[in-house]
């Protein structure tokens, strides 16, 4: 099993490159399925800066840094908003091509949810190796990739602070990947209405 979770993890970063090859050869936007997607795929952007945003380092004041178990912000929702923003930015890349619709999306949700459990499973191991108990705590009251409606509260977990600046720069890439591909989304829309 630990095999299968460190392949799929290692392979992570070309799946969402398979499924926007599929999403354009397959493609057939129309206005509504553009502006419906672009919603999705917007709001998996800014929960990703959200949570880059919670950078869990600081230096201190003697050049050392200290590390957080982050608890703040969408981590009190959520154990992975970055894989829970992927997951929408995908979905809301294949609503917007409209790609074999809706089959296509299905599966997109079910095979990023199934990978990302895979690799939540792996970082699980990690991170209770690293914060023991209270990330045992954390992890019966908050869900992997679903969020609860309650924001999980631990008030002898020091908490990371939000930096917008920060999530943007660290999403900056995804931002440009993506805006590109709603771009040629809609400029392949507006080319074949003529």
């Amino acid at each position: 099993m630990a095999d299968i979770q460190s392949k799929i993890f290692k392979y992570r970063n070309y799946t969402p490159v398979i499924f926007t090859g599929v999403f354009l050869l397959y493609r057939y936007p129309n206005i509504w399925s553009l502006l419906t997607g672009f919603v999705i795929v917007t709001a998996g952007l800014l929960l990703r800066i959200w949570g880059a945003g919670y950078n869990n380092t600081t230096n201190k004041s003697d050049g050392t840094e200290q590390k957080y178990f982050i608890i703040s912000g969408p981590f009190s929702y959520i154990r992975n908003p970055l894989y829970a923003g992927n997951i929408l930015i995908y979905n809301g890349l294949g609503v917007m091509s409209f790609a074999l619709f809706p089959y296509l999306t299905l599966f997109t949700f079910t095979f990023f949810c199934l990978q990302y459990r895979f690799i939540i499973k792996g970082e699980d191991v990690q991170l209770l190796k690293e914060y023991g108990k209270d990330f045992e705590k954390y992890k019966s009251s908050v869900a992997g990739l679903f969020p609860k409606l309650n924001a999980y509260k631990d008030d002898k977990i020091s908490r990371a602070v939000f930096s917008f600046k920060s999530g943007i720069e660290s999403e900056r890439k995804t931002i440009q990947a993506i805006g590109l591909m709603e771009v040629t989304l809609f400029v392949i829309w507006f080319i074949g209405r003529y």
